[in-house]
């Protein structure tokens, strides 16, 4: 047999069968990798197990559509609209449970969410339409959205930020550029 060919193992926790004359707690058990049958759904797959999707407030302030951009300046990082209008912020990040093969390292202390996610709904299951209504994977994705199906709202935004950016950089940021701490400008009276 190959090295290839040789079934992988996994090493067990808790005692393992006390073979004679050895100590039970210092013997690991060892147990053949489980691997999923080519018919399982979820064969080659474990798409499930590699994001987390929050839910976020819809936006509504200027300031909430500066928070949309300021998620997706960070690499890893999607928000996507649902069928129902709900928003969504999700990281792509792998579980620490999932094992090599796609399968559940702590499949039967796995978390209740996971318990509950129902394969059939999955968005690699459902062909007929895309899991999400709008997905954003990028500032550029969300811009486009935003002007063409806001436009008053995108108008506002464009207008909040030449405000911001016209008022000037934070003092602080302004003595990390020059090296110094700035004067504050004294107010004239009556302003």
């Amino acid at each position: 047999m190959s090295a290839e060919n040789e079934p992988q193992t996994l090493l067990a926790k808790g005692p393992a069968p006390d073979p004679p004359g050895a100590d039970a707690e210092a013997t690991p058990q060892l147990l053949p990798v489980i691997q999923k049958a080519s018919d399982h759904p979820c064969f080659d797959c474990s798409r499930c197990c590699r994001y987390v999707a929050v839910e976020i407030d819809k936006p509504s302030t200027m300031k909430e559509y500066d928070h949309l951009y300021w998620y997706l300046y960070h690499g890893g990082i999607s928000v996507f609209i649902d069928w129902e209008g709900d928003w969504f912020i999700q990281f792509e990040t792998k579980c620490d449970h999932l094992t090599a093969q796609g399968m559940c390292g702590i499949y039967e202390r796995r978390p209740a969410i996971c318990k509950d996610f129902d394969w059939r709904e999955c968005e690699q299951n459902v062909k007929e339409e895309a899991a999400e209504k709008h997905l954003f994977r990028n500032a550029d994705d969300f811009t486009r959205w935003f002007e063409e199906k806001r436009p008053k709202a995108f108008h506002r935004y464009q207008r909040f930020l030449r405000k911001r950016h016209a008022s000037g950089e934070d003092p602080e940021l302004e003595r990390l550029d020059n090296g110094a701490p700035r004067k504050k400008k004294k107010r004239k009276a009556g302003k």
